[in-house]
């Protein structure tokens, strides 16, 4: 299989970011770009802890993503291959690129609440 950026549906997106995904088998594919700035901490409210419960593996194409655990943090930069365990945050620097893969199953369950609680931080 194989798809072009511009072929990915955006999943969500806002002043300063995209974020495009597909599913492939049951793998969720997924690709951002934040021109800005961006927590996605309050993102995860009303999940289990407020942290993501879904693995990840990825590459951080450019710039920075700071990942948040519960007794640590780990800082990805550019040309880092990560894998991000269940029960993190994430917040990327202005300019950072990347593309994830996650199981489908999990992650569904986690994006419905990310989109509300995205929804709702931008009508504040």
């Amino acid at each position: 299989m194989r798809t072009s950026i511009t072929e990915l549906s955006v999943m969500l997106g806002g002043d300063g970011y995209v974020v495009r995904r597909t599913i492939w088998g049951a793998m969720n594919v997924e690709i951002g770009t934040f021109y800005k700035e961006f927590d996605a901490t309050l993102s995860f409210k009303g999940l289990p802890d407020d942290m993501s419960p879904t693995p990840a593996w990825g590459y951080v194409i450019k710039g920075s993503i700071r990942v948040k655990y519960k007794n640590r943090e780990e800082i990805l930069n550019t040309g880092d291959v990560f894998y991000t365990e269940p029960g993190h945050t994430m917040s990327f620097e202005a300019g950072t690129e990347y593309v994830v893969f996650s199981p489908e199953r999990e992650f569904e369950k986690v994006v419905s609440i990310v989109e509300r609680n995205i929804a709702v931080e931008q009508k504040i």
